[in-house]
């Protein structure tokens, strides 16, 4: 077997050396004064094949385009911005856009304090936020007890403009990790863990999340039941309706 594999090893050696045998040239590519004088007695210009002169054709290079050519290469016809969730808009105020700017409503006056108190059966303090453009938000903190030190439960409303529908669709499958559809709710809605959005129209989004500190737990939040989750965000998507309405 050895022997086979060596013989046939041979003959690839041979036939690659007689194909690279210099005596195969074709007189089209000889002349007795080399790359500089042809059949006709004419002098060459420095061309682009130049350095190919005396190399048989099906060797050679494939020359796409003259070494002189300076024309500028085509632009695409497609516009190439990023196309993330509609950030270009965020990150550049000055470009044009035909879409007329959304007022968005103010989560704070969905509810009152007391509407909160009787809807969770706790105590409400009303936490800091810091909106960033295009979006609002409230954070609600839940005691069972009196308000003081630590509290035992969070609900975060938060509602964002994308700019575009495609811009908020990408925006939920991206930052919810594993997400569920939730049917009737919204143009479209998924949940993760805490987390509710809901795509409210156009490129709005409404967020919702409850969390509650169990008992023996040493103060780390979980979420809550997604059932009571699911029914805090249909009240907190038809308020948000009525404000737009």
């Amino acid at each position: 077997m050895k022997r086979v594999i060596t013989l046939i090893f041979s003959l690839f050696i041979l036939i690659g050396a007689a194909a690279c045998s210099p005596n195969e040239r074709s007189p089209e590519t000889s002349s007795k004064t080399g790359d500089k004088e042809t059949i006709s007695g004419q002098t060459d210009s420095t061309s682009t094949e130049d350095f190919q002169a005396g190399i048989p054709e099906e060797y050679r290079l494939k020359i796409n385009a003259p070494a002189d050519w300076g024309e500028p290469l085509p632009t695409s016809e497609y516009n190439i911005d990023f196309p993330l969730f509609g950030i270009n808009d965020v990150m550049d105020p000055q470009q044009p856009s035909d879409q007329e700017p959304v007022i968005l409503p103010k989560v704070g006056e969905l509810f009152t304090v007391e509407e909160l108190e009787a809807y969770f059966g706790m105590n409400i303090k009303v936490g800091d936020v810091h909106p960033i453009e295009n979006s609002d938000g409230a954070r609600y903190l839940l005691y069972e007890a009196e308000i003081k030190g630590f509290c035992d439960g969070e609900v975060n409303i938060w509602i964002y403009d994308w700019g575009d529908q495609m811009s908020a669709l990408s925006t939920m499958n991206i930052v919810l990790s594993d997400p569920r559809e939730i049917e009737g709710l919204g143009k479209r809605a998924l949940i993760s863990k805490e987390n509710v959005y809901i795509l409210v129209k156009d490129g709005i989004v409404l967020t919702v999340s409850v969390e509650f500190v169990p008992p023996d737990s040493g103060g780390w939040m979980e979420p809550a039941d997604e059932e009571l989750i699911l029914d805090f965000a249909h009240l907190a998507y038809d308020r948000v309706i009525e404000k737009f309405e």
